[in-house]
């Protein structure tokens, strides 16, 4: 789940995000080893339209445990209206 994180992170840094994506499918998934106590995650971006990443779990010794290939992320729900993003932008003054 924290590997799936990472690449959920790296989809929120996209100009172009459409709100709250998810895990659609994953091509492959391959075991190497067992999943140690401590790790780190690797994410490679393959595609921004639809986003689409490899995910990598490797040990402190930098051996890839988890392999995840082709993890195609879609979003839950539609990007808010455009007239609301605005809104955290311009302002008009009301006088009382």
């Amino acid at each position: 789940d924290t590997a799936l994180q990472c690449a959920a992170a790296l989809i929120a840094t996209d100009s172009t995000s459409q709100g709250a994506t998810v895990p659609a499918s994953v091509a492959s998934i391959r075991r190497h080893g067992p999943l140690p106590t401590s790790s780190r995650v690797i994410v490679r971006r393959r595609s921004t339209a639809p986003f689409i990443a490899d995910i990598s779990i490797i040990d402190h010794d930098g051996n890839v445990v988890i392999d995840m290939s082709g993890v195609e992320f879609r979003p839950i729900a539609p990007p808010a209206p455009l007239h609301s993003r605005l809104d955290r932008v311009f302002y008009e003054p009301e006088w009382e």
